[in-house]
């Protein structure tokens, strides 16, 4: 369509069409034209002209300001392809404010919308005038009277001030700081003139304005300034609130109307954005101790009516406001007692985080503030009375709790019981105050949940026993450490004495509620004190708890049975012994749970981390459940669909099984190749939340496989692509290449070598010195699984992936370099020049000298220039020293043996620092007659496990695995390499006098070498060795 043809016409009938609600084919024929149209100059302003034409009907009109809304977003940027054109903004610019006398809200807050979005791009630079000109316009509105044009007016300021924090540059973030003096006082006199009104006398209209305008206030107080309690005009505005919100609450009481509910809600919201924001400061405002004291007075005077919530003989619009109102009293306390606490020291020491943006900390200017606070409102009494109405009126559940339970007790555990936040209950809140001052006042609120405890354990109502077990259970949790297990409370004699007990009860429906929470309670002290004795008596009670034929066992207490089995047995001094009596029924209870009882995949995914953890500590004797689980496992797959926390789960107990049972992995293929497939797919919406979980289990299959395999052949085309240099990643995706490597080197390498070489050069030279080392001990591996080969027909992957010339940027950065990691690179470059010594130079010549080394050397001679392979040896015997391994200094003596079988001039100008580092790797260590030693077995090894690396046969891989987990295949075929190591197997003494016999005869040149290069002395001292 050309540019000719777009006109005011054909705009509104594609508009027309496109919002048509009863043709489908209409509309979608007016989107495509609308696509098409859009890209065209002059459609946006045609767009306004549209929404401004009181004839055409509200509904085009209003599609018409949501189109060029959206438009704005797409367009309105100069970078954007086919964007507005300055001459076409301006023009719709300069109509911005010609419908702000609009009655209809909808089409008014579209046209808002479009406002905030041209100032998110256009103020300050090419619109400085935004603010004024509303403020012209707010002030002839009140002048007029016009109440429809005020809240018009107001609701574009609302949407401006909301959308400020998005606005995209320092710039434009100044100027609207700038303009927050005028904007507040502008909007507050409007706020207090409406307000002081309709409270003299009733006036919706005054009550609308007063309204909006406390709102557009609010929003502004709170997030355009940096330090509200520097200036006088937010001071007083605020001042005047505090009364007004005292005298709603006041009126509300009395006579309840729905436009002061939302006035006493709306001015909640702004105390609660302002202390969030700007913390000291909303606690130096004028009467902000009067507010805080006011809302303590709320808690306290409606707490009997939390428990009426839903209650047919109570207005319900009326509690639910008191509800709505007590959620904001505790949340604003909870955020002032954290303020409060966060600054109650002499000293400041940084400007982020608990003030204001942009403050400057001083004790003196909020030293007066916080000793009034603490005077007046942080006080043992005043702590202690809140402590008290928050546990007997706020922690209770309520009938509609109890009723919610009973009617679904599987969402009920979700979304009810502590699990998951509900911030529009009270509940919550109340527990997360209850949080903050344990937190911050353990010595106060300590002894009083004690004596709370005591007094409710000799009360027969079991509602009053599950507010004490709920709050003991915060307060044992370990970050407040409120509760001291060898003074105030001892846990083995409290479980066995008065918890087991009243688990084992029946005299009352509500049993199940204690049931619950003393489950909570062994979640979350069982860490704590908890003898090998007392975990027995928590196995039979959780047994119990999961029994399906106990009526008073719903799923609340099911699923959280299983969850405190899952931190009872998962730590790490509990005696397995203990529970392997108990597995066989708990497993079938928990089994029978999580695929016939429950509905919701958050409930499974709890049950499964139990039966996960249950599978890793007890290992091969879940055998005889392996079957069942792995039927539980597939469908629970297909169920989770993008729950990415049940499918990571799924992944982890996978991984659990096959590594738990010592089976080989081939039974488990079908099952767990698929899954990995799935989860290592960059294409999937889930990879990055699966990779951590889909890694385990890709190395616990390729490590208990037998042999080779087409299934496990199908995921190496993806490993690759996740090799990266995150270091937690890493060590699961490097185990990962070197299972494939033991299993089949010379296919790995051939067809994916290339690939992985390229990237570990990639990203090598990003890595840490922990990740570095892991990739190391790879090559380590692979080199010494290949190194021949390597030399020999895999040079070209070695050199053409650029990791070889990497490995020699890395190992001569010694500005980036640690000498750890040289010391791991010169290793394995000793594994490659022993394979093979000549193709070793030829790399080493070919890679030549990196730049940076030049750059860092700048008087290198202009012969070194071109000796790569002296500077490379030079920088190797620099660091001999820090090679404090016996078994590295002897595979580096080894390495350097092998470079002087080349003859080459260059190692042979070092001919006698060679021959002292052979001298002193020789004197410290006396190798048998096969070149072994016991110093070369120690339980520090680089990038592989002592019970591999330690062991000298089959039978000692045995007995030193056996203490951590099964032998797996892949244990035994690193063994196998690991006995051919020539560290182990190759008599240092001997090489070296067959090296130096083979350099002698090759010519009476290379004799003479030898001769002339050493030292006298030396040769003489090593006579015995140098024969």
């Amino acid at each position: 369509m050309s540019a000719t043809r777009i006109n005011i016409d054909t705009v509104y009938q594609a508009l027309k069409a496109s919002s048509s609600q009863d043709d489908a084919d209409q509309r979608k024929l007016g989107e495509e034209q609308l696509n098409t149209l859009k890209i065209l100059p002059g459609f946006h302003n045609i767009l306004q002209n549209v929404y401004l034409n009181p004839y055409f009907p509200l509904s085009v009109r209003c599609f018409a300001a949501t189109y060029l809304k959206n438009g704005i977003m797409e367009f309105w940027n100069k970078s954007s392809a086919n964007g507005i054109n300055d001459d076409e903004k301006a023009q719709i610019r300069s109509h911005l404010f010609d419908l702000v006398k609009e009655p209809n809200k909808l089409l008014n807050t579209e046209i808002a919308g479009i406002i905030t979005r041209i100032a998110m791009f256009d103020f300050p630079d090419r619109w400085p005038s935004m603010f004024t000109d509303v403020c012209h316009l707010v002030d002839s509105a009140q002048a007029m009277g016009n109440i429809v044009l005020l809240n018009n007016l107001l609701s574009i300021l609302n949407e401006v001030a909301q959308g400020s924090s998005a606005l995209r540059t320092c710039a434009s973030r100044t100027a609207s700081r700038t303009a927050v003096p005028d904007l507040i006082k502008v909007t507050g006199q409007i706020y207090l003139q409406s307000t002081q009104k309709w409270m003299h006398s009733i006036d919706l209209g005054s009550m609308e304005v007063g309204y909006m305008a406390l709102k557009v206030t609010g929003k502004i107080l709170a997030d355009g300034y940096s330090n509200c309690s520097h200036s006088d005009e937010p001071k007083n505005f605020f001042k005047n609130t505090v009364e007004h919100f005292q005298e709603f609450v006041r009126m509300y009481d009395k006579q309840p109307t729905k436009a002061v509910a939302e006035h006493i809600h709306e001015l909640g919201k702004m105390y609660i954005d302002i202390v969030e924001r700007q913390p000291v400061p909303f606690l130096m405002m004028p009467d902000t101790l009067q507010l805080i004291q006011s809302y303590l007075s709320i808690i306290k005077s409606k707490a009997g009516m939390i428990q009426q919530v839903d209650s047919a003989d109570e207005d319900v619009d009326i509690v639910e406001l008191w509800e709505k109102i007590i959620i904001q009293d505790l949340t604003l306390l909870s955020k002032v007692v954290k303020s409060f606490c966060l600054n109650h020291k002499p000293t400041f020491d940084s400007d982020k985080s608990i003030f204001g943006r942009g403050i400057q900390k001083s004790y003196d200017d909020t030293n007066p503030i916080i000793q009034l606070m603490e005077k007046s409102l942080f006080t043992p009494e005043i702590i202690n009375s809140i402590v008290d109405i928050l546990l007997t009126s706020y922690f209770k559940l309520t009938p509609r709790d109890l009723e919610n339970w009973r009617s679904n007790p599987e969402e009920w555990k979700t979304y009810g019981f502590g699990d998951f936040w509900r911030p529009h209950q009270v509940r919550p809140r109340a527990e997360e105050l209850f949080t903050d001052l344990l937190a911050n006042f353990k010595d106060i609120v300590g002894p009083s949940l004690l004596k709370f405890m005591e007094k409710a354990g000799q009360s027969d109502d079991l509602l009053v026993r599950d507010v004490a077990y709920n709050a003991f259970a915060i307060a044992t949790a370990s970050r407040f450490q409120t509760i001291n297990f060898d003074e105030n409370i001892k846990f083995d004699e409290m479980l066995v004495q008065t918890l087991v007990p009243q688990g084992f009860q029946t005299d009352s429906n509500l049993c199940n509620i204690i049931r619950g929470r003393i489950a909570i309670i062994i979640s979350e002290c069982v860490s704590a004190k908890c003898s090998n004795e007392t975990r027995i008596e928590i196995y039979k009670l959780l047994d119990h708890f999961l029994n399906p034929t106990d009526p008073l066992n719903d799923k609340v207490v099911k699923v959280y049975a299983c969850k405190a089995l899952n931190f009872t047995i998962d730590e790490w001094n509990t005696r397995i012994s203990d529970f392997l009596p108990y597995l066989p029924r708990i497993f079938k209870r928990m089994f029978e749970l999580l695929t016939k009882d429950l509905t919701l995949i958050k409930s499974k995914t709890i049950v499964l981390q139990a039966l996960c953890a249950i599978i890793d500590r007890v290992k091969r004797s879940i055998a005889p459940y392996t079957d069942l689980i792995m039927q539980a496992l597939s469908s629970l797959w297909d169920e989770a669909g993008d729950d990415c926390q049940m499918k990571s789960v799924i992944l982890c107990t996978l991984a659990n099984l096959i590594k738990s049972s010592g089976e080989n992995s081939s039974k488990y293929y079908l099952l767990a190749i698929p899954m990995l497939k799935e989860s290592v797919d960059r294409d999937n919406e889930l990879f990055y939340s699966l990779l951590e979980n889909a890694l385990p289990l890709w190395v616990v299959l390729v490590e208990h496989a037998p042999a080779i395999n087409e299934y496990l052949l199908q995921l190496l085309p993806d490993l690759s692509g996740l090799i990266d240099y995150e270091t937690d990643l890493l060590t699961n995706e490097m185990k990962i290449v070197e299972s494939y490597v033991l299993l089949d080197s010379e296919y790995v390498l051939q067809h994916y070598g290339q690939a992985i070489f390229e990237r570990f050069a990639e990203h090598l030279p990003e890595m840490s010195g922990t990740g570095a080392s892991v990739m190391n001990g790879s090559l380590d591996l692979i080199f010494q699984k290949n190194g021949s080969e390597i030399m020999d027909y895999g040079k070209g992957i070695l050199v053409g992936s650029g990791l070889f010339a990497t490995l020699i940027s890395v190992l001569l950065d010694e500005n980036s370099t640690s000498s750890y990691t040289c010391v791991e690179i010169l290793s394995n470059f000793s594994r490659l020049a022993h394979a093979n010594a000549s193709a070793f130079v030829q790399c080493v010549a070919t890679a030549g000298i990196p730049t940076a080394y030049k750059e860092q050397h700048p008087d290198l001679p202009a012969v070194a220039e071109n000796d790569t392979v002296g500077v490379v040896l030079d920088f190797w015997l620099g660091k001999f020293d820090n090679m404090g391994h016996p078994r590295q200094r002897k595979l580096n003596a080894l390495g350097l043996a092998s470079l002087v079988r080349t003859s080459h001039d260059s190692v042979m100008r070092q001919f006698q620092n060679i021959t002292v580092f052979w001298s002193q790797v020789l004197d410290e260590v006396h190798e048998s007659g096969e070149g072994d030693a016991e110093v070369y077995y120690t339980d520090y090894e680089t990038g592989y496990p002592m019970s591999v690396r330690g062991a000298r046969n089959e039978d000692e891989a045995d007995e030193l695995e056996g203490k951590y987990e099964p032998v797996s295949p892949n244990s035994v075929r690193k063994l196998a390499l690991f006995q051919m190591d020539p560290v182990y197997t190759v008599c240092l003494k001997d090489y070296i006098n067959v090296v130096l016999a083979d350099v002698g005869a090759r010519s009476a040149g290379h004799a003479k070498i030898l001769l002339t290069t050493s030292d006298p002395a030396l040769m003489n001292s090593l006579s015995g060795v140098f024969k």
